[in-house]
């Protein structure tokens, strides 16, 4: 890709894996950042077996390397997600995520296998996530990436799950990353405005094997929505008939229903967790 003057790209941070047959679990990798970074643009890098990449902010980190570890930190600050097939996410002119030297970054993945045959089948993989950073931060916003949605529900007959988020303050709403789990068929995302009432951002099939991820590309207005204190994010997720009574939960046969949003400046989340379930 060619880059913007002014602009770096590198590699934020790898993780090299293998997985048994039929096996699922979480690695994390956890590197320590020598440098500020402002980071304009993030591209995952997910092989076969990756269900899903978390990059985050872990402020207790072990010592850095790799480990076996549960699913996202509850007080992480998350910086992207991505599952199968997500392509890469641009911020905004002049508004990027920051991580501060000395601060751990965390490669979370959940990585399953459901085949009988190990993954890859000879050697390893490789997934990481490479970055372009502002040389100059001079000017910058900071964004926040807040998981709007639900953590406590059983899917119920119907197969909608609703979740929704309130601004703490002022921000400008600009991209979703839409995220399920296998039984789910539809994710819709909208905002709630005192101002200008509901707009829809994202009303989409949701696909479990090409995950999609963008600034509102099926949306037809402005490629962000200002939002007010009180304001609200809103989510709801349809499930098949396969997902009723199915719980929120970690595991690829437990379900999921985020809309992981990204907003600038952020804002507060659930008891400073990475989400927003207000």
């Amino acid at each position: 890709m060619a880059l913007q003057p002014g602009t770096t790209m590198m590699r934020l941070v790898a993780s090299n894996y293998t997985i048994p047959a039929g096996k699922e679990f979480y690695q994390c990798q956890h590197i320590t950042v020598p440098n500020d970074l402002y980071i304009i643009s993030i591209t995952p890098v997910s092989p076969v077996g990756v269900h899903h990449e978390v990059v985050a902010i872990d402020p207790t980190p072990p010592a850095d390397g790799v480990s076996t570890c549960q699913a996202i930190g509850t007080n992480w600050t998350p910086l992207f997600a991505s599952g199968v097939g997500s392509p890469s996410l641009t911020m905004p002119d002049k508004v990027a995520l920051k991580v501060a030297a000395g601060q751990h970054v965390v490669l979370n993945l959940h990585l399953f296998n459901a085949t009988q045959q190990p993954l890859p089948t000879t050697g390893t993989s490789t997934a990481a996530v490479d970055v372009v950073v502002a040389n100059d931060p001079t000017g910058y916003q900071l964004a926040g990436v807040p998981f709007v949605g639900n953590v406590s529900f059983t899917v119920p007959a119907s197969g909608l799950v609703n979740g929704q988020c309130t601004m703490s303050n002022d921000t400008n709403y600009f991209a979703v990353f839409p995220h399920m789990h296998t039984t789910g068929q539809h994710l819709k995302v909208w905002t709630e405005t005192a101002a200008n009432g509901t707009t829809v951002v994202w009303d989409d099939d949701f696909l479990f094997n090409e995950q999609k991820f963008g600034q509102y590309p099926n949306w037809k207005g402005p490629q962000q929505v200002s939002l007010k204190k009180g304001d609200k994010i809103a989510v709801t997720c349809t499930y098949g008939a396969a997902g009723v009574g199915k719980k929120f939960g970690d595991s690829t046969t437990d379900e999921m229903c985020f809309g992981i949003s990204y907003v600038y400046p952020a804002i507060t989340t659930t008891f400073g967790t990475p989400f927003c379930v207000m």
